[in-house]
């Protein structure tokens, strides 16, 4: 094969596999890649430019305030928190997968062409998120702290590298981490553990950067008084190593930044030496054996959990429409690595929320915090199972094989009540049964066993309004139909569920702590609770429309809106 030849081949597959990122069975077929690749870059750029623009009055009056380092944290931290979500929901896209393998073996490319392509593609994924995420503070940022220096041009030159060298060196750094970790697994274990550690490692990971997140303005606060300390906080925390980067560019004399430099830099070249020497080895062991294990992947539930799944349904279920469609959600998210990572992530959001709220109070003494911390004891419940139920009218939209819908298509009877009865009832044994479960158990143990049933009755008749109000508009079988990103504006949705979350824990929990004051005050507002759900399920099933038909395909848009002139 000729240079040229094996040349032409590398670009191709470096395109294709770069794509690959992006076009997968979650995305309708007539999904346009540019405007997913293009709405992608547009959102994670712009937390990078509305921060800046946020911070713009008060840098510009306060020129030290621009210079000081921990805006830099604050910068540094967010390009590693993206890079690392990014790395770990494109994990299984790290490595070629069981299609690439079935594509690419028959064909006359050589193994070395594949496995450079395939790097090629994670070094642009790499070096593309890492600008996209960054681009904003690395515009704006440096002319603010160069305000008011000598310099000129060669000034900010100086301070943009700088601040550049920083970010994008701890995106790479968390990215390179990432894929090392991927081939270390690979290489240690077999393929079957390897699948099903990996997926522990994705939801573990994810709820890791969920729970610093939302303490990192506790680290940012403490953070200099740790390095003025030599604390091991500030020597291992790795946004100050990439921090020390940043400044040591900029020509501090901090001793503490050159060592906090000299950490970053070494670890990013461990990271890089590891990832490639991992990679390498890992490419042609997992190659022989996907091809091998693909078979086995499938098969990640056992067959006596499925049958005690099956009874327990049968038993609760009697028509068979709701049966069929409850057990096969169940199983889909109990089967599926992509959903179930999803659902982690969801409820380690929550879990965060509750573990940082109930810290912060737990550090206030005196009667006067009493009531709040009694109001947050009271709303862990009603956290975890919104995340959860809206975790689950999510994944509810992420096909599981997109390609065999046409099963459900063929098998439609048009009965909708039916079949969302079905998706209702595998978010009540899901979510709401095991909620109402665990709150009797430890609220029982936490105040007294009244108090504990009328907390689960008052936890669980809310979480079945907000299932109604979650599957009331459905139009899709969960799992099979697919969707176009951008239909619904990010930043609407966002608000309408913060405000609904807001209402549903907080404003609940404070109902809840003054109706257990009055018994007369509990026994009116479950009952006013239990005829809302019993009102909207006979509503439902008297207005619901059972002729229509399920959406399976999602359509784009149309480029030219005809205003229906024609019809």
């Amino acid at each position: 094969m000729t240079f040229q030849a094996e040349k032409g081949q590398f670009v191709r597959l470096t395109r294709n596999f770069f794509t690959r990122f992006f076009e997968n069975d979650l995305l309708s077929p007539q999904a346009d890649f540019h405007a997913t690749l293009s709405q992608a870059l547009g959102l994670l750029a712009t937390p990078g430019l509305f921060v800046p623009l946020l911070l713009l009055p008060l840098l510009m009056m306060d020129a030290e305030a621009a210079r000081s380092w921990n805006i830099k944290l604050i910068f540094v931290f967010f390009s590693m928190l993206v890079m690392g979500v990014l790395s770990i929901l494109e994990w299984d896209a790290l490595m070629l997968d069981h299609r690439d393998q079935t594509i690419l073996m028959p064909l006359p490319v050589r193994p070395r062409t594949i496995f450079a392509a395939k790097f090629a593609a994670l070094a642009v994924f790499l070096v593309i998120f890492s600008v996209d995420v960054n681009a904003g503070s690395i515009l704006l940022l440096p002319p603010l702290e160069t305000q008011g220096n000598m310099g000129g041009l060669a000034n900010l030159a100086r301070f943009t590298v700088a601040h550049a060298a920083g970010t994008i060196g701890a995106s790479g750094f968390t990215f390179l981490l990432i894929v090392s970790v991927q081939g270390i697994l690979i290489n240690t274990f077999p393929p079957k553990w390897f699948r099903r550690i990996s997926t522990g490692i994705q939801v573990i990971s994810v709820l890791g950067m969920l729970a610093v997140l939302f303490f990192f303005p506790a680290i940012l606060e403490e953070m200099p008084r740790w390095k003025s300390e030599g604390a091991a906080m500030a020597r291992f925390f790795p946004p100050m190593w990439f921090v020390g980067v940043s400044e040591v560019l900029e020509g501090t004399a901090d001793p503490a930044f050159r060592s906090l430099a000299r950490i970053g830099l070494c670890g990013l070249g461990l990271a890089s030496a590891s990832s490639v020497a991992a990679y390498a080895v890992a490419y042609g062991r997992y190659t022989r054996a996907s091809l091998e294990g693909a078979v086995d992947a499938s098969g990640a539930t056992s067959r006596g959990r499925g049958m005690a799944l099956g009874a327990l349904i049968r038993g609760l279920l009697r028509n068979p429409l709701e049966r069929a469609v409850c057990r096969f959600s169940l199983q889909t998210m109990l089967r599926s690595p992509k959903h179930r990572l999803l659902l982690a992530a969801y409820t380690g959001t929550g879990l965060a929320l509750v573990l940082e709220e109930s810290v912060a109070l737990a550090l206030q003494s005196g009667q006067a915090w009493k009531p709040a911390q009694e109001v947050v004891m009271l709303s862990l419940p009603l956290v975890i199972s919104f995340f959860l139920l809206s975790g689950m009218r999510f994944i509810f939209n992420i096909p599981s094989e997109l390609s065999a819908n046409w099963i459900f298509q063929v098998t439609e009877r048009r009965e909708q009540t039916d079949y969302l009865a079905g998706a209702r009832a595998s978010m009540m044994l899901l979510v709401v049964a095991p909620v109402a479960a665990v709150v009797v158990i430890v609220y029982g143990f936490l105040f007294d066993l009244e108090t504990a049933l009328i907390h689960a009755a008052y936890c669980s008749l809310l979480s079945l309004l907000l299932v109604e109000a979650l599957v009331w508009r459905l139009e899709k079988l969960p799992f099979t139909c697919s969707y176009v990103p951008g239909r619904i504006p990010v930043v609407m949705l966002l608000t309408a569920y913060w405000v609904a979350f807001l209402f549903y824990t907080h404003v609940m929990a404070f109902l809840e702590h003054e109706m257990l004051r009055s018994r007369p005050a509990t026994v009116i507002c479950i009952s006013v609770l239990l005829s809302a759900w019993c009102g909207l399920r006979a509503y439902r099933r008297r207005a619901h429309v059972k002729n229509a038909a399920f959406v399976f395909h999602e359509e784009p848009e149309p480029v030219v809106c005809t205003l229906n002139l024609g019809g």
